[in-house]
């Protein structure tokens, strides 16, 4: 009977077969099929753990271990119980177990030197491509999950089940029933707690319309303005993850050794290298980009970021994935997040459109500065904020309160509530969308609207003039999309085009003619 495993692809797992062959010679023993390091260090824990399970290890006798296929590096904390099952099946030491002639028998854990199993933290949240066919033996742990038969054992000395049982013992299989039930209890994400501060009404709307859509944002504004406040805040408006979603999110973070139980939020520092953030090394591991699906990607200063950290950000923002090679290997990694950049204009951080400044700097340095963004990295952003415009001076409201609460403010708690039902009118009023609004197409913004007609009207003789790519155009239509979903409006009106005009065309002009 032949034995299969998994070993590491990134964050995802691959299934490999763990042959055993006995030579006569001097004791060795030889792992083939370019291991790792941890995996050529197994030898000594299969020893010590066969010995104190009372089986034999052979004398005179070469034992040979294959991993099939010999040419992929190898890199897994599971292959021990693999290795000392195949092992002892090759010696008979122990009896096969009962399988399909289709199906194949997979072991995965870890052992102590005493015998023991444990199952990997990186097993837990992957899915495992087996057929109902198949067998799977592994360690025991409540937070394992697996449709299949499965044999959930404690140690080696376990193995010892008879050939004439067509079941394994009761107390050592979980039934399907049990691990469905438990699917949804072991990925139930947690909400962080709500921050305790109030926005007024202009930022508030401004962060309802970025978590309805999910649309990508662009701050840019003097020092001390909010803008990192603002990022927070927007991150706690999401929506709460699907099954599916919180799967991938505990599997990538897990990866990344740091686990997560809502939506990252992935705030790397302008230092960080490019290749930190798209994904290096051989085999390719990912990068920061991959860290943040499902989530919100937050890049503070975004104008001191290297040029290539910036430009690597184009294709994910467009595709929601990347593809990194190295020497020849190529692997595809998720990276469907929402982004938001921030950064002051100049370096001395007042610089903002129609306002005359007195800079120290010289006009060379702030165009220089301001120069580091390039256009078409520019329109991959949805929306477009100048963050001195958010405080009202006529009021002299501030831009965040944290003990005001009347009709000029609102808490992030109340703005979620009205993003929530705002998502719950566009369920019923679009059951077909299953993404956010920042991913759809201009035929399918524009195929449910009735008033075309007056739509395109006002769009091509006010917007068009300023349009220059059509993706700038397309994230026009999506964010005056939202705004009409804000109002619950199944109907795209002039009112919604004129303040998607202001956020998505406007602002951006403005943005070219600073220096004019």
């Amino acid at each position: 009977m032949s034995v299969h495993s998994f070993v590491h692809q990134s964050f995802d797992l691959q299934s490999i077969e763990v042959e055993i062959s006995l030579l006569k010679g001097l004791p060795n023993f030889q792992i083939m099929g370019m291991p790792d390091s941890a995996i050529k260090e197994s030898l000594f824990r299969i020893k010590s753990a066969l010995k104190h399970q009372g089986f034999s290890w052979p004398k005179a006798q070469q034992v040979l271990v294959n991993l099939r296929p010999a040419h992929v590096k190898k890199t897994s904390p599971g292959l021990d119980l693999a290795i000392a099952y195949a092992y002892l099946l090759k010696t008979k030491q122990i009896k096969p177990l009962h399988i399909l002639k289709k199906g194949k028998l997979f072991a995965y854990g870890e052992l102590n030197l005493e015998g023991k199993i444990f199952i990997p933290e990186n097993f837990l949240y992957n899915n495992l491509n087996l057929t109902k066919d198949d067998v799977l033996v592994s360690g025991i742990d409540e937070n394992f999950i697996f449709s299949g038969e499965s044999y959930f054992i404690n140690s080696l000395s376990d193995l010892k089940f008879s050939t004439k049982q067509t079941e394994p013992n009761q107390q050592n299989i979980k039934s399907n029933q049990e691990s469905t039930n438990k699917i949804k209890d072991k990925f139930i994400s947690t909400r962080p707690q709500f921050l305790d501060l109030t926005f007024p009404l202009n930022v508030s709307e401004l962060l309802s319309v970025a978590g309805v859509g999910g649309h990508s944002l662009f701050l840019a504004g003097p020092a001390g303005s909010g803008k990192s406040t603002f990022c927070k805040a927007l991150h706690q408006l999401q929506s709460d993850p699907s099954l599916e979603e919180i799967q991938e999110i505990k599997k990538i973070s897990q990866y990344f050794g740091k686990p997560c139980k809502w939506r990252p939020l992935v705030s790397p520092h302008h230092s960080t290298p490019a290749l930190s953030i798209i994904g290096c090394g051989y085999p390719p591991q990912p990068g920061e980009i991959t860290r943040a699906n499902g989530g919100t990607l937050v890049l503070d200063e975004f104008l001191e970021f290297a040029s290539q950290a910036q430009e690597a950000l184009r294709e994910p923002l467009e595709s929601g994935e990347i593809f990194v090679s190295r020497r020849g290997k190529n692997c595809k990694f998720p990276a469907k997040f929402q982004l938001i950049a921030t950064s002051n204009l100049c370096k001395c951080g007042d610089l903002v459109p129609k306002i005359p400044i007195n800079c120290s700097y010289s006009l060379a340095r702030c165009r220089s500065y301001l120069e580091k963004l390039s256009g078409p990295l520019l329109d991959r952003f949805s929306i477009l904020s100048f963050t001195h415009k958010w405080k009202d001076k006529s009021n002299n409201l501030n831009l965040f309160d944290e003990t005001l609460d009347n009709e000029k403010y609102l808490s992030v708690e109340k703005i979620f509530k009205q993003v929530q039902s705002v998502r719950e009118f566009i369920k019923k009023d679009r059951p077909w969308q299953k993404t956010t609004n920042h991913f759809l197409l201009k035929n399918q913004i524009i195929k449910n609207t009735e008033n075309i007609e007056r739509i395109d009207e006002f769009y091509y003789k006010n917007c068009m003039p300023l349009f220059k790519s059509y993706r700038r155009e397309l994230a026009f239509l999506r964010v005056a999309r939202t705004y009409a979903d804000l109002d619950l409006s199944s109907k795209i009106e002039k009112q919604h085009l004129e303040k998607a005009r202001e956020m998505c065309v406007q602002s951006f002009y403005d943005l070219k003619q600073i220096f004019c």
